[in-house]
């Protein structure tokens, strides 16, 4: 059975052939990527030189998690406790959707050591909460273009604390397929 390889976007081959920073700069102030875009090019990346590879983590601080004892307010029958520990555990669920984060990263390596990386976090991807870039929906892109970072430092860079540790990245423009795409907290 033989399958379609659908078309590599030539945005990503462009992309990734630019050598100056000043040029990748230039080049992704007016990209815009598309959902499915990414996906193929995550799904065939090795068609144009390059090898996959991902990681994803979900930060949720420890003073912000349901305990047990949080629990007992579901169990019990008795009205009073209740009344006074629901509001509580309502709040603190609540509380838990709103500082947890969630972190995906995609990396594309050749085989002369160049890589690219995107990375975002759900908000980075949203219209409905406030977007901290002006420009909305969006990835984060650095490559190694960028002389602070080396390839074996990027996970820790990334992951080590629910704050990325890598700055200076470049914001492109990111759009769903329909361009509805609303991250809902309470969804996930």
């Amino acid at each position: 059975m033989m399958f379609a390889v659908p078309d590599i976007c030539q945005k990503f081959v462009e992309l990734f052939a630019i050598q100056k920073k000043s040029d990748l700069e230039k080049f992704c102030s007016n990209l815009v990527i598309q959902q499915d875009e990414l996906v193929d090019l995550i799904q065939w990346s090795q068609v144009i030189g390059f090898v996959h590879s991902s990681r994803h983590a979900e930060y949720q601080p420890d003073q912000a998690q349901i305990t047990e004892h949080d629990l007992e307010a579901l169990r019990t029958e008795d009205p009073a406790i209740r009344a006074e520990r629901l509001p509580r555990l309502m709040n603190k669920t609540d509380n838990l959707f709103n500082v947890r984060k969630r972190l995906s990263a995609h990396l594309f390596l050749n085989t002369s050591m160049r890589w690219h990386l995107f990375y975002f976090s759900l908000e980075d991807l949203t219209e409905r909460h406030e977007n901290h870039w002006k420009h909305g929906p969006h990835v984060h892109f650095v490559n190694d273009l960028w002389p602070q970072y080396r390839l074996e430092q990027l996970d820790e860079l990334l992951f080590a604390e629910r704050k990325t540790k890598v700055t200076n990245s470049i914001h492109i423009r990111f759009k769903h397929p329909d361009n509805s795409f609303q991250f809902d907290e309470g969804s996930f």
